[in-house]
């Protein structure tokens, strides 16, 4: 946003800026970054003047309601996001898979196309899963990537592209979501509006996501291993997180055990969400653009 003050607004995915990068944001007199991380990050590389802006959902859409009873005999997983290695699909064919043997009711909802196919190429390269399956199309071929990575065809729900207005109508089925995501520049959408639903998630505890891991909001996967390279960490701020399976598993297993402690979380969660709306992330936008907002 060029003028008086001139300010920019950025989301990235990397603890590690170029030496460019780092100049054009000192530069400028304001920068808004999208996610505490995001806001460490600049100020461990020498960036000042930066606030936190989070993002927000719509709550005219994304809240709490009953159920319709859509496989109201199954445990509904669900995952969403665009399939790439930084959203850790992956990791939930890998945990599901184990999970799934001990709940025969277990079903995988997914939510994972997106207009870059391609990106899901990324995911081949640490091996937790079978190649990425695509079709003729172009398009990812979900039932069968999870049948050859071990989950059998009729365990999971490929949604397809879902508009998001008919979203929250799904998120309203399920019992809970996971996301052990390796970095999100920003919160996750996707993670907010299931919170907003009153979903419990399970969320892994690295990057963006510790802005929505308050108090009892979700089931933090607190084991992160740290990745090197373009990934790793700068200075005192880490980088991306590698989530242990074995506590996706075992969060999984605490979801489905205890469903009035997962429904307590999943109020918890809504309550946080509730409160980051679009409207608050554009009021707090104005008042830093006019030079308003409180120190």
């Amino acid at each position: 946003m060029s003028g008086r003050p001139t300010i920019g607004v950025t989301f990235f995915e990397t603890a590690m800026l170029a030496p460019e990068a780092v100049a054009r944001a000192k530069r400028l007199d304001l920068i808004v970054a999208g996610s505490s991380w995001n806001a460490r990050v600049l100020e461990a590389h020498g960036i000042g003047n930066v606030r936190t802006v989070l993002q927000g959902i719509d709550p005219a859409l994304f809240h709490p309601a009953p159920r319709r009873g859509v496989f109201k005999d199954r445990f509904l997983v669900f995952s969403g996001g665009k399939l790439e290695l930084r959203k850790g699909q992956d990791l939930v064919l890998a945990a599901f898979r184990r999970f799934a043997e001990q709940c025969p009711e277990a079903m995988l909802v997914t939510a994972w196309h997106s207009p870059w196919p391609q990106l899901a190429r990324t995911l081949d390269a640490r091996g937790l899963a079978a190649p990425v399956t695509f079709r003729p199309d172009g398009r990812v071929d979900v039932r069968a990537w999870a049948a050859a990575s071990g989950v059998a065809p009729d365990r999971i729900v490929d949604l397809g592209p879902v508009p998001n207005m008919l979203l929250p109508a799904v998120l309203r089925e399920i019992d809970v979501a996971v996301f052990p995501n390796r970095c999100e520049g920003g919160t996750n959408l996707v993670a907010m509006e299931c919170m907003a639903c009153g979903v419990p998630v399970i969320l892994s505890a690295n990057t963006g996501h510790l802005d929505l891991i308050v108090g009892d909001s979700c089931y933090p996967l607190e084991r992160q291993r740290p990745m090197s390279g373009h990934a790793g960490r700068y200075a005192d701020v880490a980088g991306w997180g590698e989530s242990d399976i074995d506590e996706i598993v075992a969060a999984l297993e605490w979801a489905y055990r205890d469903r009035s402690a997962a429904a307590a979380r999943g109020e918890a969660g809504a309550r946080l969400v509730g409160r980051l709306t679009w409207e608050r992330t554009a009021s707090a936008m104005k008042a830093i653009a006019l030079g308003r907002e409180s120190p």
